[in-house]
């Protein structure tokens, strides 16, 4: 009866050990897999949602064609950002940013977004040409280009293109949309 006793001590002390070793296993696959759901997930976080997230905080970011730029994030839209600077108004489109310091660490999914927040550039141009005032625009107009319109008032705004009028020009100058970098008023 000893012996046997021992040989089922030894049995469940290994199938103890075995089922702990397993435990591990699953317990370790569980961890890889959060890992990779949470890579999966962050692959989905867009620059604008990061930027809603740090609404009313300042950052520096670089825009193509601009340069840098230090600024308080006021509001963001599908695809531009509105900041204050100094005593401007801009409104960039964010597929013209580089680069950008200070952002918060989280974001702010787009679905949760406000229906005035999912609105997109366009919908900036064309309140600007609502308003009619003389601003500055930032166009690319090649490569590596950019170029600086000042006193330029946006007239309308179509599907894929802006028309604006320039101060001391002739008619208006149409402008594709996507070429547009940003827009700046005084606030």
């Amino acid at each position: 009866m000893g012996e046997s006793a021992d040989q089922d001590a030894a049995l469940l002390g290994y199938l103890d050990d075995l089922d702990a070793w397993g435990s591990a296993m699953q317990h370790r696959e569980r961890v890889e897999e959060v890992r990779d759901r949470s890579r999966s997930a962050y692959a989905e976080v867009t620059l604008a949602s990061r930027l809603m997230a740090t609404s009313g905080q300042s950052i520096a970011l670089e825009v193509r064609g601009l340069g840098p730029l230090r600024a308080v994030v006021e509001n963001v839209g599908t695809g531009w950002v509105g900041l204050r600077a100094g005593p401007y108004a801009w409104s960039v489109r964010t597929g013209a940013i580089s680069l950008v310091r200070g952002l918060a660490d989280r974001s702010v999914p787009e679905q949760a977004w406000s229906a005035l927040a999912r609105l997109g550039f366009a919908a900036v141009l064309r309140r600007s040409a609502e308003e009619a005032v003389p601003s500055l625009v930032v166009v690319e107009v090649g490569a590596a280009k950019a170029m600086l319109v000042g006193d330029a008032v946006v007239v309308r705004v179509g599907a894929d293109f802006v028309e604006f009028r320039i101060a001391g020009e002739p008619g208006t100058t149409v402008v594709a949309l996507d070429a547009v970098v940003g827009i700046r008023s005084l606030a």
